[in-house]
């Protein structure tokens, strides 16, 4: 029982399932920036920030829960022959400590 928690866990951890949130998105949304964030505190900061800069982008927002996520659907968007990758979609990721 436990090794089938732990397979279903790590299918959670599967950038096709960021590539999913992102489809659910933006078949709500088909205009407006998408930002992927890795965390769930990352929106409030970036949010405010944009804001700041004066920028009036109408942007949705999409958090991956994880920098290897935000990775993953970045390289699943841009070899995609069906998604608009180029239609306004921002990745971010924190400057972390871990040297990648």
């Amino acid at each position: 029982m436990e090794a089938r928690i732990a397979t279903m866990h790590s299918a959670t951890r599967d950038p096709s399932v960021a590539l999913m949130k992102y489809n659910k998105l933006r078949s709500r949304h088909p205009d407006g920036m998408v930002f992927a964030f890795e965390g769930a505190e990352d929106p409030v900061f970036y949010s405010s920030a944009v804001e700041r800069c004066g920028l009036k982008y109408r942007f949705h927002i999409l958090v991956v829960d994880g920098k290897d996520m935000v990775l993953g659907l970045r390289a699943l968007l841009t070899s995609s022959t069906e998604a608009k990758f180029g239609d306004g979609v921002a990745f971010f990721i924190d400057a972390d400590f871990d040297n990648t």
